[in-house]
């Protein structure tokens, strides 16, 4: 199991677990970081894959998952 896929956070491990504004999730500074990270290197394996000449992934399906990393950095940055 590579890196991507274990740590993808919209597989089906999390695909029930939904965050308003209302939540009363707090995260650490700590894991807050190192989440943010995670999500920068998905994204970085993304792009990378959509410049491989032998384009394993369709674009459109890349764009839909970056699209996803960046809302979701998004909702972490907006969890206190």
């Amino acid at each position: 199991m590579d890196l991507f896929n274990f740590c993808y956070p919209y597989n089906s491990r999390c695909s029930g677990a939904k965050i308003n504004e209302d939540s009363d999730i707090k995260l650490s500074s700590e894991t807050k970081e190192a989440y943010l990270k995670l999500l920068d290197a998905q994204r970085a394996w993304l792009i990378e894959q959509n410049h491989d000449e032998k384009q394993y992934f369709d674009e459109d399906l890349i764009r839909k998952h970056l699209m996803k990393i960046d809302l979701e950095e998004e909702r972490i940055l907006l969890i206190h």
